[in-house]
């Protein structure tokens, strides 16, 4: 069952229209670390750029993002995600506003009951290196605690054969919920991230007689740029959701949140080229 799907909790088999979720439990089993190209195992969605453009349905552009039902662009992390719903095409409408590829959710994890700790590190080639830790639970307070609290944090980074470019990722959650009683919660969910690129630049092609056979990997150490430009994004996100379950059939949601999205494009604008003529 799924709530993004239809507003209410619903098996996905009964709805008359495409939808497709994925959890947190996938993003981790193919050991994922952002949601970009990744994105792919979702049917007809082609990844995220760092302007948060998604290709869904053969629609590009900025297609209709929402975090926990409020709009939200940029890049994102499986940094305290819960899980990826996907309505595609204008039977996204039932949510207000969408683009003609359909509307991409997003749902962050909520804090647990009980206590939970969970560091991970991942290493690779290229400098690649992420450390991700999360720590969850009740704030002690009183015998039946009603306050919970969530934290997530993630650094990723990694390098390319090129050595002045980089990608870099940071991002901090941190989730508080209030449970007076079975039928009440009151959310709070902010957060900071910064992502860094430098895009990767291209060795020259190897001819022989006329063809090009590979790339000239002889001149790596030899064949400089500077990057093409470097691009930094940065999310800001505080969000407060109250709900309250009258009875089985009948609840009231209410939310309001401050999104901000600052973007910088610094472009050099210097290249040095491999000129054959010059051996």
């Amino acid at each position: 069952e799924d709530a993004a799907g239809s507003r209410i909790k619903t098996p996905l088999k009964q709805l008359p229209y495409a939808v497709t979720t994925l959890n947190a439990e996938f993003f981790e089993d193919f050991n994922i670390f952002d949601l970009t190209d990744e994105m792919n195992f979702i049917p007809s969605l082609q990844g995220s750029d760092l302007s948060g453009g998604q290709t869904l349905r053969g629609f590009t552009g900025n297609n209709t993002q929402l975090r926990n039902g409020f709009a939200a662009l940029g890049t994102r992390t499986i940094n305290g995600l819960s899980k990826i719903t996907v309505i595609k095409g204008p039977a996204a409408m039932i949510y207000g506003q969408t683009s003609p590829g359909g509307t991409v959710f997003i749902d962050t994890a909520r804090p647990k009951t009980h206590p939970y700790e969970k560091v991970q590190e991942t290493v690779g080639s290229y400098g690649v290196n992420q450390t991700a830790a999360t720590v969850s639970g009740p704030v002690p307070i009183g015998a039946n605690p009603t306050l919970f609290y969530r934290i997530d944090v993630e650094d990723y980074h990694r390098s390319f054969l090129d050595q002045v470019n980089t990608n870099l990722t940071r991002e901090w959650l941190l989730t508080l919920l209030y449970k007076p009683n079975e039928n009440t919660d009151v959310l709070f969910d902010g957060g900071y991230q910064i992502t860094n690129q430098n895009p990767a630049q291209a060795l020259p092609y190897l001819e022989n007689n006329g063809k090009a056979i590979g790339w000239a990997w002889q001149l790596k150490n030899h064949y400089f740029s500077t990057p093409a430009d470097y691009r930094i994004r940065q999310r800001n996100t505080a969000e407060v959701i109250f709900e309250h379950r009258f009875n089985d059939w009948l609840s009231f949601r209410a939310g309001a949140n401050v999104y901000k999205y600052p973007n910088y494009t610094l472009t050099s604008g210097y290249t040095g080229v491999y000129d054959r003529s010059e051996e």
